[in-house]
C-alpha cells in the first residue's frame, strides 16, 4: 500500500500527460504516428513532405483526412521537383475544380478550367518521365480534340516503341473517336515522340513505413471506440 501511495502521483501525472498529449495531437490533427517522417518533412525532405501529405490525404492511422494540409505538403515536395508530388499536385487541382455549378456548360466550363490549372503540373511530372502524368496530358488532348498532340501522348504513355504500333493504336481507337488526322500531323506527332527525352528521375518512393505498427494495431480499436478517429465508410 504504501508503494502505491508513494507512486499513486506519478502514476497519474504521466496518464494524465499523455491524455493531454493525445487530446492536443487530436484537435491539431498531428500524425503523432510518424514522428520521423514529420521531423525529416520540416527539414525540407521532399520524400518525407510526400509521405506526409499522403498521411493527410488518405487519413493514415490518427489523422483525420485534410486535403488542404495534403496539398500544401505536396506543394512542398512538388517544388523540389519530386515526380510523384508534381503529379499529385496536377491530380487535385484537376479533381476539384473551383466553381462547379450543376448546369452542363457550367460544369464543362468548370473541369475545363481545372484541368488547365493541372496540366503544368502533369507538365513537369511528365517530362520526369511519370507513367500516370503521361497519361493524364494524353486525356488533356483528347478533351481539347489536338489530334497531334494526343498522338504524340497516347504513344508516350503506353510506351510503343515503333511508329507501326502507335499507329495502329491510334486507329483503333479512332474508330470511338473519329477524328480526321493527315499524314502531316502523324509525322508532326512522330518528331515530337522521337525528339522527347524525358529528364532523369528519383527512384520510387517506398511507402511501407505508412504500414500501421504493432502499437498502432493494438491502439486503434480503443481509439475507434472513443471516437478518437472516424469508423471506415
Amino acid at each position: 500500500m504504501v508503494s502505491l501511495s508513494k507512486h499513486r502521483n506519478k502514476i497519474f501525472a504521466t496518464l494524465g500527460f499523455f491524455i493531454l498529449f493525445f487530446a492536443i495531437a487530436y484537435a491539431l490533427n498531428i500524425p503523432w504516428m510518424y514522428p520521423d517522417i514529420m521531423i525529416r518533412a520540416y527539414s525540407g525532405d521532399s520524400v518525407a513532405q510526400y509521405k506526409l501529405a499522403v498521411i493527410y490525404r488518405d487519413g493514415y492511422s490518427y489523422a483525420k483526412m485534410d486535403n488542404d494540409s495534403a496539398l500544401n505538403w505536396f506543394l512542398k515536395s512538388a517544388e523540389k521537383g519530386h515526380p510523384e508530388a508534381l503529379y499529385a499536385v496536377g491530380k487535385i487541382y484537376k479533381s476539384e475544380p473551383d466553381g462547379l455549378k450543376p448546369s452542363e456548360k457550367d460544369m464543362e466550363e468548370a473541369w475545363s478550367k481545372a484541368y488547365e490549372k493541372a496540366k503544368p503540373w502533369f507538365e513537369q511530372a511528365a517530362a520526369k518521365n511519370h507513367r500516370d502524368a503521361k497519361r493524364s496530358l494524353w486525356m488533356y488532348y483528347l478533351h481539347k480534340r489536338d489530334v497531334v498532340s494526343l498522338y504524340a501522348w497516347q504513344g508516350l504513355a503506353l510506351s510503343q516503341s515503333t511508329p507501326e504500333s502507335r499507329r495502329k493504336r491510334f486507329e483503333s481507337d479512332n474508330r470511338h473517336w473519329k477524328f480526321k488526322i493527315t499524314e502531316a500531323q502523324i509525322r508532326e506527332a512522330e518528331k515530337f515522340i522521337n525528339e522527347w527525352k524525358p529528364q532523369s528521375a528519383p527512384p520510387p518512393i517506398d511507402m511501407s513505413d505508412l504500414k500501421p505498427s504493432k502499437l498502432n494495431r493494438l491502439l486503434k480499436p480503443a481509439c475507434r471506440s472513443l471516437h478518437c478517429i472516424p469508423e471506415p465508410q
